[in-house]
């Protein structure tokens, strides 16, 4: 979440009723309660995250990129309705998510989000 019309003040008590942690690169921000990224590069950033809070990629525990959901898989016949054809040819895993219904499938983007993963050794798989 980003917006530019928010005080930090505003963005740490959302954080705060939400039970989420605010990640910045603002050390203002990280000062009065967030977690600073200080590394510039993707990658770097992903290892600040991982390390700082012991995480690693499971695959198996992903969750909705737009409102945080759980993702339960799903039969390809159920994502044929919503992904394109093409995609639902290449794929062999489908997700719904469990909040606001939107369709996840293991495609280009997916292998390139693991593969980041596996390359910085980031995942237990």
């Amino acid at each position: 979440m980003y917006d530019q019309s928010l005080t930090d003040a505003e963005i740490l008590e959302i954080g705060k009723r939400e039970g989420r942690i605010v990640l910045t690169r603002d050390r203002a921000i990280a000062e009065k309660g967030g977690f600073l990224i200080d590394d510039t590069s993707l990658d770097g950033q992903l290892r600040v995250v991982s390390d700082g809070f012991h995480l690693a990629f499971r695959p198996d525990e992903i969750r909705c990129s737009l409102c945080n959901g759980k993702l339960l898989r799903i039969d390809p016949e159920e994502a044929a309705m919503s992904i394109p054809e093409k995609s639902l040819r290449s794929s062999t895993e489908f997700w719904r998510c469990a909040n606001c219904e939107k369709i996840y499938w293991n495609g280009t983007h997916w292998q390139s989000i693991r593969d980041r993963f596996l390359r910085l050794h980031l995942t237990e798989e």
